[in-house]
C-alpha cells in the first residue's frame, strides 16, 4: 500500500468518524430544543411574554435605554438571588446551573427523580415571591419589569425541571 494511499484511508474515517459526531450532536441539540419548547409550553402567556423580554434584554443585549444599569441600581438590596429559603435551594440552584450550561453537545440533565418535586417547590416558591414584589407599591417600570422577567424564568426553571423528569414533578 502506498502511502497516499493509507493517507487516503485514515483522511475518509477521520472523516466518517467527524460526519457521524456531527450528526450525534445535531441529534443532541435537537432533543435538547424540544425539551426547551415542551417546558416553554406550560408557561402562561403572560410568563412567555416576559421571558421573551427577559431574553430579549439579556442575552441579545438589546437595553435599550440602560435598563440593565436601572435594574442593578433597583435591586443592590438583594444581594445574590431572592430571598427565599427553601430545603432544596442549593442543589435545586445547581441542578439549574448544570441543566442549562452542561458542554457543548450534551443533552439536558435530567434532576434526580427523588428530588424534582423540591426543585420544582424551590423554583415556584422563587417565581410566587417575583409575583409578590411586582404586585409591591410603589414600584418602579423597572423594578416591576424585572419582577415580571423573574417569575418567569423561575417558572420556566420549573416547568423543564418537570418536563426533563418525564412531566412528573
Amino acid at each position: 500500500m502506498t502511502a497516499k494511499r493509507k493517507t487516503r484511508g485514515t483522511v475518509a474515517r477521520l472523516e466518517a468518524l467527524e460526519g457521524r459526531e456531527a450528526a450525534r450532536r445535531e441529534a443532541v441539540q435537537a432533543g435538547n430544543w424540544a425539551h426547551l419548547e415542551a417546558a416553554r409550553a406550560q408557561l402562561a402567556p403572560a410568563d412567555v411574554r416576559a421571558y421573551r423580554d427577559a431574553v430579549g434584554a439579556l442575552e441579545e443585549e438589546r437595553d435599550a435605554g440602560g435598563i440593565l444599569a436601572r435594574l442593578q441600581v433597583a435591586c443592590a438590596h438583594l444581594g445574590d438571588g431572592v430571598p427565599v429559603e427553601h430545603p432544596a435551594e442549593e442543589d435545586a440552584e445547581a441542578w439549574a446551573e448544570l441543566a442549562l450550561n452542561g458542554p457543548d453537545g450534551a443533552p439536558l440533565t435530567a434532576p434526580d427523580p427523588t428530588r424534582a418535586a423540591d426543585f420544582v417547590g424551590y423554583f415556584e416558591a422563587c417565581g410566587a415571591w417575583c409575583d409578590r414584589e411586582a404586585r409591591r407599591v410603589p414600584l418602579s417600570p423597572d423594578v416591576h419589569r424585572l419582577a415580571r422577567w423573574g417569575a418567569s424564568l423561575w417558572r420556566f426553571e420549573a416547568a423543564l425541571c418537570r418536563t426533563l423528569n418525564g412531566g412528573r414533578a
